[in-house]
């Protein structure tokens, strides 16, 4: 999600955007709040859509990355 999050801000960046609203959708809202997380600076505001701030619990992980 960093990685995701960290090509996003170089793009906004190339950009020359001074700052971005994000909207999160399922996977993406993982993106979405690393890059909350990593560059605030860059971001007005962020939706998460069919996503949620929570950590998923282990049968979920285990789920996804199966």
């Amino acid at each position: 999600m960093e990685l995701m999050a960290s090509v996003l801000a170089k793009l906004v960046q190339d950009l020359s955007i001074k700052r971005v609203f994000l909207t999160g959708h399922s996977l993406g809202g993982y993106v979405t709040l690393a890059f909350a997380d990593l560059y605030p600076n860059l971001l007005s505001g962020y939706c998460l859509l069919h996503s949620h701030p929570f950590e998923d619990d282990k049968e979920k992980i285990e789920k996804r990355n199966y």
